[in-house]
């Protein structure tokens, strides 16, 4: 390894331990009575791109991009279900209080 790649990686490494990157997670139970079927995943979709930060949403250990629909959809999400809201970026904390709004307001059903 180069003296460039050591330091590049000594550097991103430090930015991410002194608060260079923000990850922030919130979990939330899902309401509303359909859980997360087509209309709802675009919903989240639509607002996660309105983000920088890299967007993900978990359910039981398996987690996707909050960006796809298809990874949302395949999830399966039903009413009851914990789901976990993560996002890193500059504006992690931003994207993941805004989801966790949009999740908790039941879409509008």
């Amino acid at each position: 390894m180069t003296i460039n790649i050591i330091l590049l990686k000594f550097l991103n490494l430090k930015y991410k331990l002194f608060g260079g990157i923000e990850m922030v997670e919130k979990k939330v139970v899902i309401k509303n009575e359909t859980g997360i079927h087509a209309r709802p995943a675009s919903m989240i979709v639509q607002l996660a791109n309105k983000y920088g930060a890299e967007v993900t949403l978990g359910k039981d250990g398996n987690e996707v991009n909050a960006k796809s629909i298809m990874g949302i959809m395949s999830l399966g999400v039903s009413k009851s279900t914990e789901v976990t809201v993560k996002a890193e970026g500059e504006d992690a904390q931003d994207a993941v209080n805004a989801l966790v709004e949009l999740l908790e307001s039941g879409f509008g059903e």
